[in-house]
């Protein structure tokens, strides 16, 4: 699983622990705005929750995805700009 979507509730600011294994991809979300994610006790994930009801959403977002999907577009306009150039001339 790569997301987890809840609901919390308290009655003051609270950390939430996750039994998931940090990773730095780790991504999170409360109320739709970021707010960072932390290793806790023997490797696994928490994160800071302000007091009151809220909607946590925690994802995996490593940047080696994004770097990767940046180079796969970057290739396929490449090689769309290549095609181009050589029906220009004639090769294809």
């Amino acid at each position: 699983m790569n997301s987890y979507e809840l609901q919390t509730t308290s009655s003051g600011d609270a950390i939430l622990v996750v039994s998931q294994i940090y990773y730095p991809g780790w991504k999170a979300t409360v109320d739709g705005v970021a707010v960072p994610v932390y290793p806790a006790d023997a490797g696994i994930t928490a994160l800071g929750i302000p007091g009151g009801t809220h909607e946590v959403r925690l994802f995996f977002r490593p940047a080696t995805f994004q770097i990767g999907g940046l180079i796969s577009l970057l290739s396929v306009a490449a090689g769309a700009l290549l095609f181009v150039m050589n029906a220009k001339k004639g090769i294809v």
